[in-house]
């Protein structure tokens, strides 16, 4: 997974790459990528978490984030900082030149999510094997949603079933800024701007890789539903999908697996619709860098 991330984002332009290790997990091999990047890894151990001066280990994951980030803000050498999770690819041209286009007076914006989702002619056992996305609708729930998904729509908001929120590029100048999950704040005021709403970043997204694989996907949810991953901000619509998959594998994994193709496939049918609707097109950018990548590692 890691090697893939790196792969990734070394071949997508990136500088440098902090790689954040949760103990447990076993760490890259690699200090520089095949195109140049510089990689770092940091171990999120006793140690690092007393070396940002905050003391103990915080007990939910936003809060850890938002110490990362501050870390990565202070060490990065590079203009602009993006912080991701593993799964997460931003896609839609030359990263760098769009950045070198971005006025001086936007200090952070943030991309929308496009939901990775596997098509007609994907395999849905294949990690990385998906070549569609899906964006969020403006509205929690719609009519053409639920003749669309049928009664998986309930475990849906706004079309998605991972998080709509996408991740901001941030310049790394001025003052340190309080970071959250999916934007920055300065003096308690959101400077991150959506793109959306601008002539920013047109054509880019966030690729969520929610569902990189089934062996993945059911390894995380289990870890939350055991209570080894915290997340104390869950959403009411994560919180629902909880409960299903977690009475999925009571009833065993062919239970499981029907579930997540459910969650992440589309028909023929069901991606016609979303096409003409706006809300879903065909990508292989992120697959055919990463479609390589079938390792077993878990972190």
């Amino acid at each position: 997974m890691l090697d893939a991330f790196i792969n990734y984002y070394d071949w997508a332009g990136a500088a440098e790459i902090f790689l954040f290790i949760d103990e447990g997990c076993e760490a890259p091999g690699v200090t520089i990528g095949r195109h140049g990047a510089r990689i770092e890894v940091i171990h999120l151990d006793s140690s690092f978490w007393l070396a940002t001066g905050e003391g103990d280990v915080p007990e939910g994951l936003e809060v850890a984030q938002g110490r990362v980030y501050s870390w990565a803000f202070g060490r990065a050498a590079s203009e602009w900082l993006l912080v991701v999770d593993a799964d997460e690819f931003v896609f839609g041209g030359a990263i760098r030149d769009m950045l070198s286009s971005v006025p001086e007076h936007i200090r952070s914006f943030r991309l929308p999510t496009a939901e990775a989702v596997y098509g007609p002619g994907d395999g849905v056992d294949d990690r990385f094997g998906s070549r569609y996305f899906r964006v969020a609708w403006a509205e929690h729930k719609t009519a053409l949603g639920q003749r669309v998904y049928g009664e998986i729509y309930d475990l849906m908001a706004c079309g998605l079933v991972g998080h709509r929120a996408g991740k901001a590029f941030t310049r790394v100048t001025g003052d340190l800024l309080e970071f959250r999950p999916h934007s920055v704040f300065e003096n308690g005021r959101r400077v991150t701007v959506w793109s959306p709403e601008t002539d920013l970043a047109q054509g880019f997204y966030l690729g969520h890789f929610d569902a990189i694989s089934f062996d993945r996907w059911s390894e995380k949810w289990l870890r939350r539903i055991r209570g080894q991953t915290n997340a104390l901000n869950m959403g009411q619509h994560r919180r629902k999908q909880m409960e299903v998959i977690q009475n999925a594998a009571d009833h065993g994994e062919a239970r499981m697996r029907k579930l997540y193709r459910d969650l992440y496939s589309l028909n023929v049918l069901q991606y016609g619709v979303l096409k003409v609707a706006g809300k879903a097109f065909r990508s292989n950018v992120v697959a055919s860098v990463l479609g390589g990548y079938d390792r077993s590692a878990r972190c």
